[in-house]
C-alpha cells in the first residue's frame, strides 16, 4: 500500500477517507443490484428458459435498472470515492451532502418500477422509467456527484500532485461538462411532446463516456505500479489537457447545436469514434512501453483491463448495423473499466483499514470475469452479426443465432457468478479490521 499512499495528496484527510469508503459502499450496492437483474436478463435471452419464467414480459423494465445500475449508479459511485481519495481538506458536512443525495437517488430509482404505470423507455445512455419517481431519483444521484466533482476542482491540484489525482481532477471537469449538456438539451427539448429521451440523453451521455476513460486511466495508474507514478507530474498535465480535449469540444456541440439537429447526432457520434482513442491511447502506449522497457510491475487486472478494452474497440470497428453487436462493444469496455475498479477495490480494503484477502482468490476471480465477460461479448457480436437486434428479448432464428446466443448466455452467468463473488470477497474483507486502522486512527496505512 506504500505506493498508493504516494499517490494520494499528503497527509490524506482522514474524513475524505471515510467518504471514500460510504461511496465504495453505494458502488457494491449498485453492482450486487445489477448482478441480480442480469441474471433474469442473461436467464431472458437463453433460448428455452426465457419462455419456463416468463421472463420475456418484464425484459424492458429489468433492462432500464439493469443499465443504470450497472454503468451509471456502479461507475459513477467508485468515481466519487476515487475523488474522495484525491481531497486534501476535510470538509464532513459538504462530503455528507453529496454522498446523502446520491445514496437516496440511488433508491428512488430503485424502487420507481414499483410506482405504477412505470413505462419503459430504452434511450441510448440512461435509459429511463417515465415516472416521477425515477427521474427524481436520477437528479439527486447525479447531483450528489456534482457536489463531490466539485469538492475536487475547489482546491487547488498542486504542481506536483500525482498521475492519479490529475486524472481524478480531468474526470470530474469532464463529469461537469456532462451535465452542463445534459441541462442544455433539457431546456431546448422541455416543451417537446412527447419528450425524446433519446435526443435528451444523446450528448451527455457521449460525455459520460469520457468521464468513464479518466477514471480508468486513474485506476490504470494505480494498477500499474510505483514505476509509473513516478513519471514526470509535467507530463501526466499535458496527457489530461490532451484528453479533456475530447470534452471540450463537446460541450462546443452542446451548446451550437440543437439536440433534435441531424448536426449534433453526428457530431456527438465523431466525438466518440475519435475522441475516445485520443483519451485512451496516449497512456495504453506509456503503460505499453514501460512494459516493454521490465519498468513496469506485471499485475494482473491491469492487463486484464487493457485486454477487454482492445476487444471492445475491435469489436466497435466492425460494428455495420443496429444489432446486438453495439451492445457487445459496449460491454466489453464497461467491463474492462469494471475489472480495473475491482482491482481497485482490492488496493482499497488496506487503505480504509480492512485486513485484505488472500491474493489468489481475487487472482481468480478476476480471470473468472475476463473469461466470462469476453465469452459473453464474443457471443453478443456473433448474434449482432447473425442479425439479432438489440433491446429485445425476442426469439432467434436459426442453429447459428442460438448457439451464439446460449455461449453468450454462459458467459453472462460466468461473468456474473465472478461479480457476486467479488462482493463477497469485499464484504467479507471490509468485516475484518487492522489491529490499527487509519479509519480509526488517522494515521495513514502502509504495509
Amino acid at each position: 500500500m506504500a505506493a498508493f499512499d504516494d499517490m494520494l495528496p499528503q497527509p490524506a484527510a482522514l474524513a475524505a477517507r471515510k467518504a471514500a469508503q460510504l461511496w465504495l459502499l453505494l458502488a457494491l450496492g449498485a453492482m450486487a443490484l445489477s448482478a441480480l437483474l442480469a441474471v433474469m436478463l442473461v436467464l431472458s435471452r437463453t433460448p428455452v428458459i426465457q419462455e419456463l419464467f416468463g421472463l420475456r414480459s418484464a425484459f424492458h423494465h429489468v433492462l432500464v435498472l439493469h443499465v443504470n445500475f450497472a454503468v451509471l449508479v456502479w461507475l459513477l459511485s467508485f468515481g466519487g470515492a476515487m475523488w474522495s481519495l484525491a481531497l486534501r481538506d476535510s470538509a464532513p458536512f459538504r462530503d455528507g451532502i453529496g454522498l446523502g443525495l446520491s445514496v437516496i437517488g440511488a433508491l428512488l430509482m430503485a424502487f420507481s418500477p414499483f410506482a405504477g404505470n412505470a413505462a419503459p423507455v430504452m434511450s441510448n445512455y440512461i435509459p429511463v422509467l417515465e415516472t416521477p419517481l425515477f427521474f427524481t431519483g436520477l437528479t439527486g444521484f447525479l447531483a450528489g456527484l456534482a457536489v463531490a466533482a466539485l469538492r475536487l476542482l475547489s482546491q487547488p491540484g498542486g504542481a506536483g500532485a500525482s498521475v492519479f489525482v490529475h486524472a481524478l481532477r480531468a474526470s470530474a471537469i469532464a463529469y461537469l461538462v456532462a451535465l452542463g449538456a445534459f441541462a442544455l438539451h433539457a431546456l431546448a427539448l422541455y416543451r417537446a411532446a412527447p419528450l425524446p429521451y433519446e435526443a435528451l440523453f444523446w450528448g451527455g451521455g457521449h460525455l459520460l463516456q469520457f468521464v468513464y476513460i479518466l477514471l480508468l486511466l486513474g485506476a490504470w495508474a494505480i494498477l500499474a505500479g510505483p514505476s509509473l507514478a513516478r513519471t514526470n507530474p509535467a507530463s501526466w498535465r499535458r496527457l489530461f489537457w490532451l484528453a479533456l480535449l475530447p470534452v471540450a469540444a463537446g460541450g462546443g456541440a452542446a451548446l451550437g447545436f440543437h439536440p433534435l439537429e441531424e448536426n449534433s447526432r453526428r457530431a456527438f457520434t465523431l466525438l466518440m469514434q475519435w475522441g475516445a482513442p485520443l483519451a485512451l491511447l496516449p497512456m495504453a502506449w506509456l503503460i505499453a512501453a514501460r512494459h516493454r522497457a521490465g519498468a513496469l510491475a506485471g499485475d494482473n487486472p491491469l492487463r486484464l483491463s487493457m485486454g477487454l478494452m482492445l476487444l471492445g474497440m475491435l469489436v466497435g470497428i466492425a460494428i455495420s448495423a443496429d444489432t446486438v453487436t453495439v451492445t457487445a462493444h459496449y460491454h466489453a469496455t464497461n467491463a474492462a473499466i469494471t475489472l480495473a475498479f475491482m482491482g481497485l477495490g482490492y488496493r482499497l480494503l488496506p487503505l480504509f483499514g480492512f485486513e485484505p484477502p488472500a491474493v489468489r482468490l481475487p487472482r481468480w476471480q478476476l480471470r473468472l470475469y475476463a473469461a466470462g465477460m469476453a465469452i459473453y461479448v464474443a457471443g453478443m457480436a456473433c448474434s449482432g452479426w447473425l442479425g439479432v437486434p438489440r433491446k429485445s428479448a425476442g426469439a432467434v432464428d436459426g442453429t447459428g443465432q442460438n448457439l451464439a446466443m446460449a455461449a453468450m448466455g454462459a458467459g453472462g452467468l460466468v461473468a456474473v457468478g465472478a461479480t457476486l463473488l467479488f462482493l463477497v470477497i469485499m464484504l467479507r474483507a471490509m468485516r475484518r479490521r487492522h489491529a490499527a486502522s487509519p479509519i480509526k486512527s488517522g494515521v495513514p496505512h502502509t504495509s
